[in-house]
């Protein structure tokens, strides 16, 4: 069973497509760029809440972590940025405690960076919730 903080984390992650698409409406990122990648990784990396009018910077993952789901998210198993726009969509209207089924591309690219030695990180706790395909 997954940990309340590995949930936690999971879901701070998953929102990150959320950030990566903020901005003015007419601006929308409609592809992978330098801003989008920026925007994934900070969100990945840091959770920024609100607690008791404070604003907090909890740490998630290494930067070097994020940086290198981000690539094989993108690379390796060429997630489309349309199928990450919808994920983003998904999680937005999910419950709580319901994420939606991960796309197979992203679950393994986290899969792959949290066993390999390159990326650095690996032992973060950070795991993946809910269905994920095989």
């Amino acid at each position: 069973m997954t940990s309340p903080r590995s949930t936690r984390r999971f879901v701070a992650f998953v929102l990150a497509s959320g950030v990566l698409l903020t901005g003015c409406p007419n601006q929308l990122p409609r592809e992978y760029n330098s801003e989008v990648k920026r925007n994934f990784v900070e969100a990945c990396t840091n959770d920024l809440s609100v607690e008791s009018g404070t604003r907090v910077t909890e740490e998630l993952a290494p930067r070097s972590y994020c940086e290198c789901v981000y690539t094989l998210m993108k690379d390796r198993y060429k997630l489309s940025f349309d199928d990450l726009k919808a994920y983003e969509d998904k999680v937005a209207s999910a419950k709580d405690g319901e994420p939606p089924d991960m796309p197979d591309k992203l679950a393994k690219a986290i899969a792959d960076a949290d066993a390999s030695a390159n990326c650095t990180g690996a032992s973060t706790g950070f795991a993946p919730v809910g269905p994920t395909p095989n």
